[in-house]
């Protein structure tokens, strides 16, 4: 579903008409449809993050962030063995980047300390806004990826 915004200065004025996904289709829909597109669903397990990198420039900065984040693990003992596993995104453009990442050693996730670390992380900021929504809305599964099928 999209939502079509009529007056909206600037775009129009360049020809072009504002055009924003809805947030609002219920899980269980996105889920059927994205299923129906052909991609695959993963949802995470209790000690993995899912971060979404949409760029070259969010890829940098989860870099940056990700070394802070080994230092700062050392650093205070947490012993929480991160392994990373970075796929392309469902939207298949250079630079648009799933990143896996799984705490070794970590009591299992709450959904906000998810969301949080995964915020931290360089994960898009709209999807991290989304999720914590769909916590706070009592939603099934407020953080999943949508895969191209291997």
């Amino acid at each position: 579903m999209r939502i079509e915004i009529p007056d909206s200065p600037g775009i129009e004025a360049e020809g072009y008409k504002a055009v924003i996904p809805s947030y609002h289709e219920d899980r269980e829909t996105y889920l059927a449809r994205i299923e129906a597109e052909g991609y695959k669903v993963v949802i995470p397990k209790g000690h993995e993050l899912q971060i979404d990198l949409d760029g070259p420039d969010a890829y940098a900065a989860h870099e940056s962030r990700y070394a802070d984040f080994l230092r700062l693990i050392a650093e205070f003992g947490l012993g929480w063995e991160p392994k990373r596993v970075m796929t392309g995104s469902k939207s298949g453009l250079p630079g648009h980047m799933h990143v896996t990442i799984t705490l070794y050693s970590h009591e299992r996730l709450g959904k906000h300390e998810r969301i949080m670390w995964q915020a931290i992380l360089g994960s898009d900021p709209m999807r991290e806004m989304l999720s914590a929504f769909r916590v706070e809305t009592g939603q099934k599964w407020p953080v999943l990826f949508a895969e191209k099928q291997s």
